[in-house]
């Protein structure tokens, strides 16, 4: 998770994530294709296989997005939770 392009990606949809959170489901389709666009302009989207690195398809591209806008999702709501008082 620190590779300099996954800290790219995470920068990107936390920006983009308030945007993300206000769209119909079309649009959010709409926003996940520009933020994979905006990465494949200066990187790629890689997986790990048996003979090293290999880049993945436009769809495995916009899972892993989709999955990014979740993540932050569940980041900020545990860092807006406050402990209940006694």
């Amino acid at each position: 998770y620190s590779h300099e392009g996954n800290m790219k990606l995470r920068k990107l949809v936390e920006e983009t994530k308030g945007i993300y959170d206000k769209c119909s489901k079309r649009n959010k389709t709409d926003t996940v294709n520009r933020v994979v666009l905006a990465i494949k302009q200066q990187g790629r989207f890689l997986k790990e296989s048996e003979s090293g690195w290999e880049e993945v398809s436009d769809k495995a591209a916009r899972k892993k997005v989709s999955h990014a806008f979740r993540d932050v999702g569940k980041k900020n709501n545990m860092n807006n939770k406050q402990p209940k008082g006694k």
